[in-house]
């Protein structure tokens, strides 16, 4: 019963994620005076449909995996002057950019408040530790100003994160500038800068959880969904180059599994979950791939610098061709998952 419930609140998390996406289209649509017929959350036969006093439908259909908010004259030519292809270019782009830009904000927000309320995941200085070969090796901070029980806040610049280690030395580094937390006994904290020489001593440490307030919150939430957004095009390039294998991609059902299982983790560690996917949702969406909004920003582009459009029958043959392969590719991974 456990896993029932976990798959339907990874469901949910799902049609959250899509429902935040149409409405970024919906409401910037609506901001510019654009026509809309349909606002459906799921594919498929619809389970429930209420045509509102504006004319507008909203949809909940059977399969849970999607939605869509329909323009009117979104995939033909209309002399509607409210159709969405009858719009200034600018506008279609806001459009079809907004879903996007909605699933990154709220990936923002989401970190933020998880930062705030259950902490982030950040290397903190320890006593000793065990190395491979048994022996205990005791912290030796060298001549830098640490001590054991400072949180790592950065190091060389860069934020650390559930997301982000400690970075790898470049070649030739011989210093190395860390940002330390250092709590007092009263609970008060002061941060440092401190130098490090490589070599000159051993830190040993250990992941804990670190609290931050309202601002450094939504500061490093935004940080962190630059970070993740910077992950995962270097994964989508190494498809490219040879680094990425396509068993390591995975399609609805892995997408629905994996929230799932950090469901039964708790509430924190799936929020974690939900920054990453939504992060990954705005990133995928921006793709020049056919039937996704970046490839539909590009037909604008092009409408924008010639003057014309491409034939609006091309375009849309072109969409749905994208749709059919982008479906058939979800299922392949999803099938390398199992078998």
């Amino acid at each position: 019963m456990l896993s029932i419930l976990y798959v339907i609140i990874a469901l949910l998390v799902l049609m959250a994620m899509v429902v935040i996406h149409e409405a970024g289209h919906y409401l910037v649509g609506k901001l510019l005076g654009f026509q809309i017929n349909e606002f459906s959350i799921g594919f498929g036969k619809a389970i429930f449909q209420k045509r509102l006093k504006n004319g507008e439908m909203f949809s909940i259909r059977i399969v849970p995996l999607g939605g869509y908010c329909a323009f009117e004259g979104e995939d033909e030519q209309n002399d509607n002057p409210k159709a969405f292809n009858n719009q200034k270019c600018w506008k279609r782009i806001l459009v079809l950019f907004a879903g996007a830009f909605f699933n990154f904000i709220s990936a923002i927000l989401i970190i933020s408040c998880t930062f705030m309320t259950y902490g982030d995941t950040v290397p903190v200085i320890i006593d000793q530790y065990i190395d491979a070969d048994g022996n205990t090796v005791a912290f030796d901070s060298g001549t830098s100003d640490m001590q054991t029980g400072d949180y790592i806040l950065s190091v060389d610049g860069t934020n650390l994160s559930f997301i982000q280690t400690i970075p790898p030395k470049k070649d030739g580094q011989t210093e190395r500038e860390f940002r330390i937390r250092r709590y007092n006994e009263d609970g008060s904290y002061v941060d440092k800068d401190v130098n490090y020489t490589v070599g000159e001593g051993v830190i040993p440490i250990q992941y804990k959880t670190l609290k931050y307030g309202f601002f450094e919150a939504m500061g490093r939430g935004f940080v962190v969904n630059f970070q993740l957004v910077g992950k995962i095009f270097s994964v989508f390039v190494g498809l490219f180059t040879g680094a990425t294998a396509t068993d390591d991609l995975g399609g609805p059902v892995t997408t629905i599994s994996t929230l799932s299982q950090f469901a039964g983790l708790g509430l924190g560690i799936l929020m974690y979950a939900v920054c990453l996917i939504s992060a990954n949702l705005a990133f995928f969406n921006l793709m020049p791939i056919p039937a996704l909004d970046g490839s539909r920003i590009v037909f604008v582009i092009i409408e924008w610098i010639r003057g014309k459009p491409v034939k609006r029958n091309v375009e849309a043959t072109i969409h749905f061709v994208g749709l059919v392969l982008l479906f058939a590719f979800a299922i392949f991974v999803d099938m390398l998952k199992l078998f």
